[in-house]
């Protein structure tokens, strides 16, 4: 299950203040790192959805070789958070999942370069298969930004971290067949999300690349 709040940005200070106060202590702590609202913002909101969605109000974390947490007790459980400055996104399911929430932003040609695929890379400028039909800057942003949070997503789906530049550009290829993506643009053109998980329980155990 996949749930989106986009209207953190107009929670108040004073409304931030009482969702911080619903918090386990380990996680106030963890918000109050950030130094600027915005921060707090995207980390108690996102914190809340979680213990909205499992009925769960002290929850504490176990963190993975690689950095994905996992619920203290609730091995049933497995979930992801995102957020970004106006939006926040929460993944719950009885598999592994994986969820990845982004601004729509202005396209950067040097980021899509070290992380796309010459595929993918195409895609995004082009509306043909060769170069003669050149796609609008608008829709370059936002296929750029479908296929970042589709890479994210699988990434955290898997558990294994970023990883090398080349891994990153391949990655959706290398597990082409293997994951279901569930892609949420919307409406006003803000972000995109994109939760992504493994199409059968038969395939949980399949992490290696394609042969």
């Amino acid at each position: 299950m996949l749930r989106i709040n986009d209207n953190i940005e107009t929670v108040s200070e004073d409304t931030l203040i009482a969702e911080m106060a619903l918090l386990p202590q380990w996680r106030r702590q963890e918000a109050l790192r950030y130094k600027h609202m915005t921060g707090r913002r995207e980390s108690v909101m996102a914190f809340r959805l979680l213990q909205e969605m499992t009925g769960i109000r002290d929850l504490e974390f176990v963190i993975g070789e690689h950095g994905k947490p996992s619920i203290k007790g609730h091995p049933e459980l497995h979930f992801n958070l995102s957020h970004c400055h106006c939006a926040v996104a929460c993944a719950v399911d009885d598999a592994p999942v994986g969820v990845d929430i982004e601004r729509v932003g202005r396209y950067k040609r040097f980021l899509a370069e070290c992380t796309l695929s010459d595929d993918e890379f195409h895609h995004i400028h082009y509306s043909s298969p060769d170069t003669s039909v050149p796609r609008p800057s608008a829709e370059t942003d936002l296929l750029f930004t479908v296929l970042w949070t589709k890479k994210e997503a699988l990434i955290k789906l898997l558990g294994i971290g970023i990883g090398s530049a080349e891994h990153i550009r391949n990655v959706l290829a290398d597990y082409d067949g293997k994951v279901l993506f569930d892609t949420v643009v919307d409406k006003s053109g803000r972000y995109v999300c994109t939760e992504a998980r493994f199409l059968s329980c038969a395939k949980l155990l399949m992490f290696g690349k394609k042969q």
